[in-house]
């Protein structure tokens, strides 16, 4: 390795610091995270299976609970993708007289279908990404921003009662 004073920038040394790392400490990089990995997944194992338990009897676990907004978007994703896909019936929301729609089933069970489908693409998102902080975040690294959330909350809370098969 160069000595300190021969390097230009820090950019120089993280440049320099990044290819004495990826060559000669290569190789024994690869053998060192395989060894790390082994021990992580003999130390785990008994975790993974207490949070199987867990799962079993209490619904979920502590690994749940510790990031518990994103086991619940996921959870609440999962149903709501289901619900599209296999319900037959059609909120009472949808199926009132005051509703343009109501005497035809198949446009209110379409129209149901793609609420469905947009509120479990946001929670999926928000499960997968988290949030997003502004809208270029949003491109470039996705997740769901605060306005979006909001709105598949509030759709939620005005047809949680109505989330049945």
């Amino acid at each position: 390795m160069k000595d300190i004073k021969e390097f230009k920038s820090f950019e120089d040394i993280l440049a320099e610091t990044y290819y004495y790392r990826n060559t000669f400490g290569g190789r024994t990089n690869i053998v060192y995270h395989s060894i790390r990995r082994w021990i992580r997944s003999v130390i785990y194992s008994p975790r993974k299976i207490k949070w199987a338990y867990q799962r079993m009897v209490r619904g979920y676990s502590d690994a749940d609970v510790w990031n518990a907004d994103t086991y619940l978007a996921g959870q609440i994703a999962g149903i709501m993708r289901s619900l599209a896909k296999n319900g037959n019936t059609i909120p009472t929301s949808y199926g009132h007289g005051l509703d343009e729609f109501y005497p035809d089933t198949d446009i209110m069970l379409k129209r149901r279908n793609a609420d469905y489908d947009s509120v479990s693409m946001t929670f999926a998102e928000y499960h997968t990404n988290g949030p997003a902080y502004d809208e270029s975040w949003k491109n470039e690294f996705g997740g769901v921003l605060d306005k979006d959330m909001e709105e598949a909350l509030q759709w939620l809370v005005e047809h949680f009662q109505e989330l049945w098969d």
